[in-house]
């Protein structure tokens, strides 16, 4: 099925009109895609998955997961209950490729009428001000709408992104390693649907304490403390820590 532009596998049964959607930017340490497998899998039951994306612009990939279901390079769940729309990006980009698919994707995400878009990444710590070195925190947010930006500063006391670049193009956000977010975010600003980036500072390895902190606020923006519960880890990720498997690798 053809969306404008975009394909997908499946054509979804419900009308996406008014429901939120989440999708991650393969970024440094994979804190994106990570933050969606964990939403996934605390969603259990609430949540399934309705379609594939196939487009010129994804390496083209397919296997099984780790229940033995055929995954695919983009795949999309619906949790119908809670007014979510949810993508999963399971492989890479094509060079040269994403400002095309970009606009496709806009062009999908406003023929379908979302309400609001929340694109979960992550940014490099070395590019951290003396100001971010003074927060606890390692999480930022960006909006493009005003009214929603300070409802996240007012009322959750959420800290908003500020790196910009010194040299070229002086005034314009650095987001080094956050994939797509960055340009996603720019072009959001034409867009009347309202846009929030998730990000959190972090470095190349083990990104749980961060991916924690991320999914702790996103469960606060999209009000779902009662629909996960205690956040849990799925279980196929125990593989990622070499210190877990030393043993069995020898």
């Amino acid at each position: 099925m053809h969306s404008d532009g975009l394909f997908l596998t499946k054509k979804p049964t419900n009308n996406w009109n008014g429901f939120h959607l989440i999708l991650p930017s393969v970024s440094i340490s994979n804190v994106g895609q990570l933050a969606v497998d964990m939403l996934l899998h605390n969603l259990k039951d609430k949540v399934k998955k309705v379609s594939g994306i196939y487009d010129e612009a994804l390496l083209p990939v397919t296997g099984k997961d780790h229940n033995g279901e055929i995954f695919e390079s983009m795949e999309v769940f619906e949790a119908e209950n809670l007014k979510l729309v949810i993508i999963q990006q399971r492989a890479p980009f094509i060079k040269g490729r994403i400002p095309s698919f970009r606009q496709r994707l806009l062009a999908w995400i406003e023929r379908c009428q979302f309400k609001k878009v929340t694109i979960l990444s992550s940014v490099s710590s070395h590019v951290k001000t003396d100001a971010d070195l003074n927060e606890s925190s390692p999480f930022r947010f960006l909006c493009n709408k005003d009214t929603i930006r300070k409802e996240l500063v007012s009322k959750h006391q959420w800290i908003e992104y500020s790196v910009k670049k010194l040299l070229e193009h002086k005034g314009s956000l650095e987001l080094p390693g956050s994939g797509i977010a960055k340009s996603l975010y720019e072009d959001s600003e034409s867009q009347n649907i309202p846009f929030v980036v998730c990000l959190v500072f972090c470095n190349h390895g083990d990104s749980r304490k961060e991916l924690r902190v991320a999914m702790q606020h996103l469960q606060q923006y999209l009000n779902l403390e009662w629909a996960l519960g205690e956040l849990s880890e799925p279980s196929h990720w125990k593989i990622q820590s070499a210190y877990d498997n030393e043993l069995m690798i020898f």
